[in-house]
């Protein structure tokens, strides 16, 4: 199912008036009729936009391997050797340039989120005789900078799963070593900064994203239902105070993995029978929008930079169950729904896409991918990559769905964007690089035009 919600400020003409929206001052019908006449001067062959291409990060010689995330020229995962554990892992876009994180002293450990410059993730301690258990940490990139994030209060151990703008998120466990109870955590570095999120009334609560301003995760509710587990979607702005429940009318399930410039994704469960779909939210749980595509039995974002998010969707097959999983990215809807896994080789027979990052002009996905043509068929650690085209908005259908070309058609969707003062409009703040200012005016029309004229 999809979503038609107004409230959802998305790329590609979907969402409602930006806040800093100016209008011009020529008449609305002239000024179209002059920049489609502008057009026509304008070089308007179909430029060819740079198509998804993939790096596979795969070890040689080993068994297994994960992205988890991305950042700028890094990427984070695991990798597994034959007959050892499994070790946190950096690359710097090959799969030579690949650093082990573990440290020498510690037996285990595990890498799970990346931003900012620092990755995150667990080392095992032994707490007592023959009981190891996970604590959080931070690295800057080489396995001796780690720095043990585990809070005094955090007698059962504690991970940590996502970072961004120098902070850190994940849980911590207390009471019970057997069952003990999960606090949503936020740190910045140090042990010593440890904020507890735990909303109040909740019995257990874990966060998974941030992005420097807020954080996101779940929470479960003491008093939840024997329908399910009672997950909650939740959104934080630094405190436990500021929780705010993402969790949609009516859902039976919701989860919100990660955060980036006010979208938050994740996944819902609608139906007692049904699967969880693919979702996001704009701060609020009615601004909820179903990204699962059509035809997909289940799906889930993962990831989000950009106004794009990244995860996957499993697609009906021959096996008559769920289907196939394919990595996947959308543009804020269901039908911008992109099959990242079909820019991958035929031996591979499923992915997933994990993590995003972009500056605007490059976007790189992390994930990974079953190759069949491996014994076993094996995990492989694997990166896609391409360069944005600015200027190519529309295929002539008036959705906002890009074609690999530019042409009238993306000038005239962008008129109508920018003419609703839509955020999806919004592409310059006057300096030409391209970096929004949440506000639609003249420096964003001249930037399109910019680029529209150069093809791309």
């Amino acid at each position: 199912p999809t979503s038609d919600s107004p409230n959802d400020p998305l790329p590609h003409g979907q969402g409602t008036p930006c806040p800093g929206h100016r209008y011009l001052t020529m008449n609305t019908t002239h000024r179209r009729a002059s920049l489609i006449a502008l057009s026509t001067s304008l070089a308007l062959a179909s430029a060819a936009q740079a198509q998804w291409t993939y790096i596979n990060l795969h070890p040689a010689g080993a068994n297994s391997s994960e992205a988890r995330g991305v950042d700028g020229q890094h990427v984070v995962g695991s990798v597994q050797y034959n007959g050892s554990i499994t070790r946190p892992s950096l690359w710097t876009g090959t799969s030579t340039a690949w650093t082990d994180l573990k440290p020498v002293s510690i037996f285990g450990a595990e890498a799970f989120g990346i931003g900012g410059g620092q990755q995150v993730g667990t080392i095992d301690r032994n707490i007592q005789p023959g009981l190891v258990r996970p604590r959080a940490v931070v690295w800057a990139g080489t396995a001796n900078s780690y720095i043990d994030l585990n809070p005094d209060l955090a007698s059962a151990g504690s991970v940590a799963r996502g970072a961004g703008g120098g902070q850190q998120v994940g849980y911590i466990l207390v009471g019970i070593l057997s069952t003990p109870n999960a606090l949503a955590a936020l740190w910045t570095g140090s042990a010593a900064s440890f904020v507890n999120l735990h909303p109040a009334g909740a019995q257990h609560s874990f966060a998974y994203g941030t992005d420097g301003v807020q954080q996101v995760g779940l929470v479960l509710p003491s008093n939840q239902s024997s329908e399910s587990s009672g997950r909650r979607a939740a959104l934080w702005s630094g405190t436990a105070a500021s929780f705010v429940s993402l969790h949609p009318a009516g859902a039976l399930e919701s989860e919100a993995r990660a955060v980036s410039g006010g979208q938050q994704v994740g996944w819902t469960r609608l139906t007692l029978d049904g699967y969880s779909e693919a979702s996001l939210w704009t701060g609020t749980a009615a601004s909820f929008v179903n990204l699962n595509p059509l035809g997909a039995t289940s799906s889930t974002a993962a990831s989000v930079a950009g106004g794009m998010q990244v995860g996957w969707a499993f697609l009906p097959d021959a096996s008559g169950d769920t289907g196939t999983q394919r990595a996947s990215m959308w543009q804020g809807t269901a039908a911008s729904w992109v099959d990242l896994h079909s820019f991958l080789p035929g031996t591979f027979e499923s992915s997933e896409a994990t993590g995003i990052w972009t500056d605007g002009i490059t976007v790189r996905i992390s994930g990974w991918g079953i190759n069949t043509a491996t014994p076993g068929g094996r995990i492989e650690a694997i990166l896609w990559t391409r360069t944005l085209c600015i200027a190519d908005t529309d295929d002539g259908t008036g959705t906002g769905t890009p074609d690999g070309g530019v042409t009238v058609d993306d000038l005239i969707h962008y008129l109508n964007t920018f003419e609703a003062g839509l955020v999806a409009a919004d592409l310059d703040n006057g300096t030409s690089t391209g970096t929004p200012d949440n506000a639609v005016d003249i420096n964003d029309l001249l930037f399109f035009l910019a680029r529209f004229e150069a093809g791309c």
